[in-house]
Parts: structure tokens; C-alpha cells; sequence
């Protein structure tokens, strides 16, 4: 997806089909439907003790400018900008016990780096499922950066993610330049 420019009129340039289409309905085209995706989990995944795990297992509902295109469990940022990335998961409880042991965190890794990271402590409920509401966070991209959503917990076993109340989300939106 390129995004649109501006056209500055030199003294005496007049208004013609190609400015009108540069400038008018190219920027209207790109603005109707920005870069964006957005993703859920649709089967569920183990997450090993106190181990950051890349959220994987993606349905892809939409993503308008391949973001997916490298496959496995990032994406890749096609058009520069600044975006806006929301991520949550829920995880099963221990044997349907009330689970009250550790944390659960969410978060992405940007540049290498963990960004807009998300702790939670576990429900107190027996037999409730516990979901992560999840984070939103905002950064300028690069075209060819990659990002990567991970998420750990602490609660001393293995721990499946929910699929059938609450699915792992993700998503991202080009907000502007």
C-alpha cells in the first residue's frame, strides 16, 4: 500500500487530471481503508511456566497490506506510520481450581525490545476461566519492522489459552503519517 502525497502548485502550474487524482482521490482511496489487521486464536496453545511464548495459532479476519506475508509468528510492517496495536489473551485455569498463584502477562516485542507490557493477577474463582483484558499501545513503524506478541505466566504448570469464551486477540491500525 503507498501512501499518498501532497502536490505543492508552482507560479503558473494549473490544476490537471493527475494532480486531482495524486492529490484528492488517492489520499480519499487510502484513507477509507488505512493499513490495518486484525487476528484471533482459534485453537488453543500451551504456555509454558515463566517462559515468554510467541502467540501463534492466528485466524487472520483481516489484513489489507500483507502483513502476514512473512509468515510464522509476527507481522511485518508494509507502510510507515504510526500505529495503534491491541492484544489480549485468556488462559485456563489450573483444574478448574481457583488459581491465585503468580501473574499473567501480556506484551510485544518491538526493535528487540518488550513494549507495553500488560500484568494481571489470576481470578480468584474456582472454575472460572481468567482472561487477560489485554493492552493497547501506540509507536511509530517503519516499513520492514516486525512485531511479535508474547505473553507468560507464572502459575507454577503449563496453562492452555481460552478459545471458547474469550479468544487471544490482535490487532493493528495506521493512524497517520
Amino acid at each position: 500500500m503507498i501512501t499518498p502525497t501532497t502536490h505543492l502548485f508552482t507560479a503558473g502550474e494549473t490544476l490537471h487530471d493527475d494532480i486531482l487524482n495524486r492529490g484528492i482521490r488517492d489520499v480519499y482511496d487510502f484513507l477509507q481503508e488505512p493499513p490495518q489487521f486484525v487476528m484471533r486464536q482459534t485453537t488453543a496453545q500451551s504456555f509454558l511456566n515463566s517462559t515468554w511464548t510467541d502467540v501463534t495459532n492466528w485466524t487472520v479476519d483481516k489484513d489489507n497490506d500483507n502483513f502476514r506475508s512473512a509468515g510464522g509468528a509476527g507481522i511485518t510492517i508494509s507502510t510507515s506510520g504510526f500505529y495503534t496495536f491491541t492484544y489480549g489473551i485468556g488462559f485456563a485455569n489450573v483444574n478448574s481450581a481457583a488459581d491465585t498463584t503468580g501473574f499473567r502477562v501480556v506484551g510485544l516485542v518491538i526493535h528487540g525490545f518488550y513494549q507495553g507490557n500488560h500484568y494481571s493477577r489470576p481470578s480468584l474463582t474456582a472454575g472460572m476461566w481468567w482472561a487477560d483484558i489485554g493492552a493497547v499501545y501506540g509507536c511509530y513503524m517503519t516499513a520492514g519492522d516486525t512485531v511479535f506478541f508474547r505473553a507468560r505466566q507464572s502459575s507454577g504448570v503449563t496453562l492452555n489459552s481460552k478459545v471458547d469464551q474469550v479468544q487471544a486477540h490482535w490487532s493493528g491500525h495506521w493512524i497517520s503519517q
